[in-house]
């Protein structure tokens, strides 16, 4: 709770993410097939192309009586979003690049840590034939 309570207090920080908290405005209903059709240079397009072809729905949480509960609910829709601004991919590999990103944007804690660790073990068990191409690809593995 210590963690959350630090990464709230970051958000609180700004006007912007004191406004988010106040209003705590959420995504909603999304129309796939209605964004799909907006012109491609667009994020709605964006957004519905990446999840229409990676056969993937926009995720969506429970009720928010509280800024911890704000804060789960926030990350959890705008998730796939994510992956469209940065461009990481969403397998294993990528979804660690993403996580990195949400470290290094606010507080680190224990909580990323887990996600670091938790897509970090699901590398090593289900994606260890890659290694070697992300090897090649990754300039700080020199370091391993």
């Amino acid at each position: 709770m210590h963690s959350l309570q630090k990464i709230i207090e970051l958000l609180h920080s700004t006007p912007q993410g004191k406004q988010a908290f106040e209003r705590r405005s959420r995504l909603g209903d999304i129309d796939l097939q209605k964004l799909y059709r907006l012109p491609p240079n667009t994020l709605g397009y964006s957004y519905a192309e990446h999840l229409l072809k990676n056969n993937l729905q926009p995720l969506h949480s429970g009720q928010v009586e509280n800024d911890y509960q704000f804060l789960g609910v926030h990350i959890t829709e705008t998730h796939d979003i994510w992956h469209i601004i940065t461009g990481c991919n969403t397998n294993i590999l990528g979804e660690i690049q993403l996580e990195a990103f949400y470290v290094a944007q606010l507080y680190f804690s224990r909580f990323w840590l887990a996600l670091l660790a938790k897509n970090l073990v699901k590398a090593a068990i289900y994606d260890i034939a890659l290694y070697s191409v992300h090897k090649k690809t990754r300039s700080w593995d020199r370091y391993s």
